[in-house]
């Protein structure tokens, strides 16, 4: 998945789309680094993220630069 910085009500939100059409699956939150990844994407770099672990409701991802 690839992962992108959108804005929602005026804040900036880390989600995870599906490469084939580009919808939104998730958000990335609770991560110590996520004003520091905000600032990666902001910058231009890239991320892709994996599924690690998928539970009822938490899905875990390992988030790497492309």
């Amino acid at each position: 998945m690839s992962v992108d910085l959108t804005n929602i009500n005026g804040f900036d939100v880390v989600v995870c789309r599906k490469q084939a059409n580009m919808q939104v699956v998730g958000s990335i939150a609770a991560i110590r680094q996520l004003g520091q990844l905000i600032g990666c994407l902001r910058s231009g770099r890239l991320y892709n993220a994996t599924v690690t672990v998928c539970n009822v409701s938490i899905v875990t991802v390992h988030i790497e630069l492309v």
